[in-house]
């Protein structure tokens, strides 16, 4: 289900935080999802590649452009903003 590409969409952005990338040093919570489109389904078995690219941070929020590929074809893409805890 498309679900299940927008979390791992979401994750990655959360991944690329944590990883100390551009942007905070801690993992978000997903705030908000703009433009998910999805273009064709991801099926059992398939290799599920994630790109995400962090668009900007202000105010403890980073929003990110995700894209899922199987074999180089994009099956999805969104933009998606985390929060960051307020205690980060």
């Amino acid at each position: 289900p498309a679900v299940f590409l927008l979390e791992a969409m979401a994750q990655a952005g959360g991944a690329l935080l944590a990883a100390g990338k551009p942007g905070p040093s801690a993992a978000g919570l997903l705030a908000k999802v703009d433009d998910f489109q999805g273009h064709a389904p991801v099926r059992i078995g398939d290799a599920l590649t994630i790109e995400a690219r962090l668009v900007r941070h202000t105010r403890g929020v980073s929003v990110f452009e995700a894209t899922a590929r199987v074999d180089e074809i994009v099956r999805a893409e969104a933009r998606l903003a985390l929060a960051l805890p307020h205690d980060r």
